[in-house]
């Protein structure tokens, strides 16, 4: 499957998942960055409600893997949702989610991705 993400109202759009992509607060400020294989990448957005790293690590993870994408929630203090056809799911700290599906994704109040399933 060929998977891409988009992030709303950002110059990120349809970069394609072949490698997990990591979202995480600036350390400066509020915009959110997104990094993918020790790149990163502002997306223009801002948004407190997204953690920051902590110890390295990424508050938030999205995995490629053949027919699916995980979405983790690893360190983030507010839950991430997940809408997909249809149905709504919340990830706490701590879990996380295997999605098949297109799927609209809340990382915070004002920062929302897409992923699209293009076979």
């Amino acid at each position: 499957m060929n998977w891409f993400l988009s992030v709303n109202d950002s110059d990120i759009d349809h970069m394609s998942v072949e490698s997990p992509i990591r979202f995480y607060r600036d350390t400066d400020g509020s915009e959110v960055i997104l990094e993918v294989n020790n790149e990163t990448h502002k997306t223009g957005r801002s948004d407190s409600t997204v953690s920051r790293k902590k110890e390295s690590q990424a508050p938030i993870e999205i995995v490629p893997n053949e027919d699916h994408i995980e979405i983790s929630n690893i360190g983030n203090s507010n839950p991430i949702t997940i809408r997909s056809r249809g149905t709504e799911h919340t990830i706490e700290e701590g879990g996380s989610k295997v999605v098949s599906h297109d799927a609209d994704i809340d990382i915070g109040i004002n920062f929302e991705v897409q992923l699209l399933n293009k076979q």
